[in-house]
């Protein structure tokens, strides 16, 4: 019997005063997750990328969350285009609680950022075994306490919407970067990497995996991020949510 871990995003809801303008709400939701869950031990490790919708220029963006079951916050990581317009960024630890925020401390450069839809980074998890778990919100102690927040340069406040949905997560025995299946990461993963790439070799047993740098498509990039990691300490490869062809 296969053991699942299900996993509930939910967002605790807000109704207060704002400078939203008229339309079309600020949004902000969870992607599919990827997952690493070997079993036995069952503990791993998942991705869950962040997309958000919004209609006016931000300097300021804050996340409050909080984990139930048997998952933890381990880090989050953005994008290069949140680098470029936040040179501050934040994130703290209390128990199962995080506060993640992101900020400009000296505008008007960076700039802030743009109105638009965009992929804003990913939340990195630890998972601890099969069963239930939530990632939910919760309000800060101090004013203005809504769970996710953006800040216009004028600081006008905006409570974005959230949209999300349950995950079933099976167990998943195949490691981010393993290339050829064979339960490990190693040199011959690359040397499996290059005969794909370069040689019209076979390719990789899960390719979901074999994106070690999440960024949906199983390249050279892949490479170089498994050469660092091998040979030069680079960070660790995680599970790609991009469903890969």
């Amino acid at each position: 019997m296969k053991s699942v871990l299900v996993i509930t995003l939910v967002l605790l809801l807000t109704e207060m005063g704002s400078a939203q303008d008229p339309g079309i709400r600020d949004t902000v939701r969870f992607g599919d997750w990827g997952v690493y869950l070997p079993c036995p031990p069952c503990s791993g490790i998942a991705t869950v990328p962040i997309y958000a919708y919004h209609d006016e220029y931000l300097r300021l963006i804050e996340f409050y969350l909080e984990t139930n079951g048997p998952i933890k916050f381990s880090g989050v990581e953005f994008t290069s285009e949140m680098d470029d317009h936040f040179t501050g960024q934040q994130m703290t630890f209390a128990e199962n609680r995080t506060a993640i925020s992101l900020y400009n401390p000296n505008p008007p450069f960076p700039p802030p950022l743009p109105p638009g839809s965009r992929y804003m980074g990913y939340l990195i998890l630890l998972l601890q075994d099969t069963g239930s778990a939530v990632i939910d919100t919760f309000r800060p102690a101090a004013p203005p306490n809504p769970p996710i927040s953006f800040w216009t340069p004028e600081f006008e406040l905006i409570a974005p919407s959230f949209f999300s949905s349950p995950f079933h997560l099976v167990s998943q025995n195949i490691k981010p970067g393993d290339s050829n299946g064979d339960g490990s990461t190693s040199l011959a993963d690359i040397i499996y990497l290059v005969n794909y790439l370069f040689r019209a070799g076979d390719p990789p047993a899960s390719k979901q995996m074999a994106d070690a740098n999440i960024d949906c498509s199983v390249n050279l990039e892949d490479l170089i991020f498994l050469v660092n990691y091998i040979f030069k300490a680079g960070p660790k490869p995680l599970p790609s949510w991009c469903n890969i062809n």
